[in-house]
């Protein structure tokens, strides 16, 4: 019976104070979390030292007395800010027991301040982005743009410009060139070239009219050491050895690449000498051939008959080869018969075969 009025004394008024009470199991704190309840530490055995001398002194009220309501509970409830206010002393050493100090809170900003802070921010973004791929010297990009990226850009775009300039001289030097190169080829073209005025000189007029410079590619002196040497003072130096050996590493590296380019050349220029080598050889071979064979036709038109492919003086050098064939004859001696004449009376004779058939013919179509 006791313990049937004690349960029903417990309302969820009750079971909220007690989640407010810290306990050493972690239950009473999720229970304070699910009901949104904030979890004070300080206040551990407040309300189980008063329901236990209440109990203790009154007796009878654990079976007679009921339980407040929800509502008046809600309302005897003590402010817990009140109570955090206070110094609660700890039972074991008997001092203030430290309160856990929230941190303070932000001020709340205002919902339209913050979407337009956020939406004036997307808008630079968006705009700085639209603006990376258009021309550097334009208007809408040079009043956006930082003043070192103005000049990176304004050094580039000149180095561009700088460039096309170069680029359109050479090809007008290159046809010029071929110009050149046209006219000389034909007949006179050397004589015509030869009439054409010379150019002034232009390093005599700059030197004239300029002061001379220095030569770019020396070095100026490093400074002079003052004093005893010390790691300090010896800093100019080192860096001056570092400027001069940087500038010999490429000096060094632009012959490197000249020589493999010569070199390169040099073969390729090896190659076509010997193709041309092999060119030549050929031409005299069918040189000497077409001058064999004219030789040949030479002897035959003549009669001479041939009794052997190699005459006596074969041997001869080529250039005495036509006249070995001459003043050699055949071992026999003997005139061929010229094909010529043979071929000329046959086509007397077909002629006259022609002649007959056709008077036939027409004696033929007559008597018809």
């Amino acid at each position: 019976m006791d313990q049937d009025s004690s349960n029903s004394r417990f309302s969820l008024a009750h079971e909220l104070a007690a989640a407010l009470m810290p306990e050493p199991s972690a239950g009473s704190r999720l229970l304070a979390e699910e009901f949104g309840i904030e979890y004070d530490e300080g206040a551990e055995g407040i309300d189980e030292d008063l329901h236990s001398s209440h109990s203790i002194d009154n007796p009878q009220l654990l079976v007679t007395e009921e339980g407040p309501s929800f509502a008046d509970e809600l309302e005897d409830t003590p402010d817990h800010t009140s109570i955090r206010d206070q110094h609660e002393y700890d039972p074991v050493f008997g001092s203030p027991s430290a309160i856990r100090q929230k941190k303070p809170k932000k001020p709340e900003q205002d919902a339209m301040e913050v979407l337009a802070q956020d939406l004036e921010s997307t808008d630079k973004f968006l705009s700085h982005l639209r603006h990376l791929d258009n021309d550097p010297g334009s208007v809408a990009s040079s009043s956006q743009q930082p003043a070192l990226e103005k000049i990176a850009y304004d050094v580039i775009r000149r180095l561009d410009e700088t460039t096309r300039d170069r680029e359109g001289q050479v090809r007008e030097l290159l046809e010029y060139e071929r110009e050149f190169r046209k006219i000389a080829g034909q007949v006179g073209g050397d004589d015509v070239l030869g009439q054409l005025e010379e150019l002034g000189d232009f390093s005599e007029e700059e030197s004239s009219t300029s002061v001379p410079l220095a030569d770019p590619h020396t070095f100026p002196p490093p400074p002079p050491i003052l004093g005893p040497p010390t790691p300090a003072t010896t800093i100019p130096q080192l860096a001056h050895l570092r400027s001069f050996t940087r500038s010999l590493v490429t000096s060094l590296t632009t012959i490197s690449e000249q020589a493999q380019v010569n070199g390169v050349a040099t073969t390729e220029a090896g190659r076509k000498i010997r193709a041309l080598k092999n060119k030549l050889g050929t031409w005299r071979t069918d040189w000497d051939s077409a001058e064999r064979s004219r030789i040949k036709i030479e002897r035959w038109e003549a009669g001479i008959s041939d009794g052997a492919d190699t005459p006596d003086g074969a041997d001869t050098p080529h250039g005495d080869a036509s006249s070995a064939f001459l003043s050699s004859p055949s071992s026999g001696g003997q005139k061929r018969t010229d094909g010529r004449r043979i071929v000329q009376e046959h086509l007397q004779a077909f002629e006259v075969a022609l002649a007959d058939a056709g008077m036939k013919t027409q004696a033929i179509m007559a008597s018809g």
